[in-house]
C-alpha cells in the first residue's frame, strides 16, 4: 500500500517536473522566435528608414530643382519682359522713321509737281567772251533760250574753273516761253588760269544748263 502511494507521488513529480521543463522549453523556444522577430523587424525598420532617408534626399533634390526651375523662370520672364519693352521701343522708332520718310516723301513728290514739265528747258545759244589778253578780258554776254511753254527766271550764273568756282552774277532775267534772250553780265577769267571753264546757268524753276568747255585764249 505504501509502495503504491509512494509510485503515485513519484509519478506526479515526475508529471510536473516533466511540465515545468517543457514550459521552460517552450519559453525558451518562444523567447527565441520572438527575439528573431524583433531583430527581424529591427532590420525591416532599419532599411526602410534607410529608404526614407534616400527618398528625403531625392525630395530635397527635387525640390532645389524646382526652386531653380523657378528662378530660371522668372529671370527668363524678366528677360521676355526686357526684350517686349525694348521692342516696343524699336516699333515705335519705327513708326516714327516712317512717318518722317512718308512726310519727305510727300514733299518731294509736291517739290517735283512743281517742276515744269516737257519741253528740254533752257540752253544756251551763244556766248560773248574776250580773251585773257584784252581788258576787260571774260565772259560779257550770254543769250538762253527757253524751251518751254511757260516763262522761265534766270536767277545765277557761275564761272568754273574746272571744279573751283571763278566768278559768279546772280541776276533775275526772265525768259518768256518759247523765245531766246541775251542776259549782260560780266564773269571775269582768272588771268593765272587759261583752260578749260565751265559756265553754269541756275533758274528759279529748277532748270540748269552748263556750256561745253570754253577756252579764255
Amino acid at each position: 500500500m505504501f509502495q503504491l502511494l509512494w509510485n503515485k507521488k513519484a509519478i506526479s513529480n515526475t508529471v510536473f517536473i516533466g511540465s515545468i521543463v517543457v514550459l521552460a522549453v517552450v519559453c525558451v523556444t518562444v523567447g527565441f522566435v520572438g527575439y528573431n522577430r524583433i531583430n527581424s523587424l529591427q532590420t525591416e525598420n532599419n532599411s526602410l528608414q534607410s529608404q526614407k532617408d534616400s527618398l528625403q534626399s531625392q525630395a530635397n533634390a527635387l525640390q532645389a530643382s524646382i526652386n531653380s526651375l523657378q528662378s530660371s523662370n522668372t529671370q527668363l520672364q524678366n528677360n521676355y519682359q526686357n526684350l517686349q519693352s525694348l521692342y516696343n521701343q524699336l516699333k515705335s522708332s519705327d513708326d516714327q522713321l516712317k512717318s518722317s520718310y512718308d512726310n519727305l516723301t510727300s514733299q518731294y513728290q509736291t517739290l517735283l509737281s512743281k517742276l515744269p514739265a516737257g519741253g528740254q528747258g533752257i540752253t544756251i545759244e551763244s556766248i560773248d567772251s574776250k580773251p585773257y589778253f584784252i581788258t576787260p578780258s571774260g565772259i560779257y554776254n550770254v543769250t538762253i533760250r527757253n524751251h518751254d511753254s511757260s516763262d522761265i527766271h534766270v536767277t545765277a550764273l557761275k564761272l568754273y574753273y574746272g571744279a573751283v568756282l571763278r566768278s559768279s552774277g546772280s541776276v533775275l532775267a526772265t525768259i518768256p516761253a518759247n523765245s531766246a534772250v541775251t542776259i549782260h553780265q560780266y564773269l571775269e577769267w582768272d588771268s593765272l588760269n587759261y583752260n578749260p571753264y565751265i559756265l553754269k546757268i541756275e533758274t528759279l524753276e529748277g532748270y540748269n544748263v552748263t556750256s561745253d568747255p570754253l577756252s579764255s585764249g
